[in-house]
């Protein structure tokens, strides 16, 4: 089915848009559509699927449901975390603020060090 461009609307092979199956878990049917604009509209007749490969698709959609709201929770549970820490985030914040103007006026120190050394070493 991959790289298939057999088209049942035209009963041919388009150049360069490829077909796709939807399947009907509940009627256990699978349909043709098409990419191409020519055929845009077009649904083939319904191809029944064997049973064992609609339970599988079904077992795997229940796998992919379970998973979402797994992802799901552990998103509000990231979202609850991130609220209650906020005011230590904001007293986090105006620590580093100061450590800035500390780092500053360090710096400034060290400026005045390094030019005075140098003064002493042209004299």
């Amino acid at each position: 089915m991959d790289g298939d461009r057999y088209c049942g609307n035209i009963g041919r092979a388009h150049r360069s848009n490829g077909v796709w199956y939807v399947l009907d878990l509940v009627s256990c049917t699978a349909v043709q559509r098409c990419w191409d604009p020519q055929c845009k509209y077009f649904s083939s007749r319904p191809i029944t699927v064997p049973t064992f490969l609609c339970e599988q698709a079904r077992a795997d959609e229940d796998e992919e449901e379970e998973e979402d709201a797994a992802f799901a929770e552990l998103d509000e549970q990231k979202a609850t975390a991130a609220a209650a820490s906020a005011p230590e985030m904001e007293k986090r914040s105006s620590l580093l603020d100061e450590d800035d103007e500390w780092d500053e006026a360090a710096l400034a120190a060290a400026e005045a060090a390094i030019t005075a050394a140098r003064s002493q070493e042209r004299s």
